[in-house]
């Protein structure tokens, strides 16, 4: 049962970053699982979003980002990120306490220059 709520729910955030990815600019975002197999095979969530790829995380647990992170396709080009919705159970609920996107200091400094030059 748990395991069922945990990937609907992870499979909803993951359309809600879509939603407002598409909002900012990036009208090709498609969840991996539709578009990739191979990317979504290696950790992939959100494609079509150049020069970045991303991984949606939902949960609880602070997940280990710089497995995640690793994981990914490296490619000097692109900027892996993972967004993670921090969320906390409040009797049988889980509530939403705030949503962090967590990369590489490299790849920050990349996406700074690019905004200032």
């Amino acid at each position: 049962m748990g395991s069922k709520r945990n990937r609907t729910a992870g499979h909803g955030f993951e359309r809600c970053i879509i939603n407002e990815l598409k909002l900012l600019g990036f009208p090709e975002a498609v969840s991996a699982r539709s578009e990739s197999r191979n990317l979504d095979d290696k950790g992939v969530d959100i494609c079509n979003v150049k020069p970045y790829n991303i991984q949606c995380k939902n949960t609880v647990l602070t997940p280990n980002y710089h497995e995640l992170i690793t994981n990914m396709p490296q490619d000097p080009e692109v900027a892996n990120i993972v967004i993670h919705r921090k969320t906390k159970k409040a009797n049988t609920r889980f509530v939403t306490q705030d949503d962090y996107v967590l990369m590489r200091k490299a790849d920050f400094y990349k996406i700074l220059k690019k905004l200032h030059t």
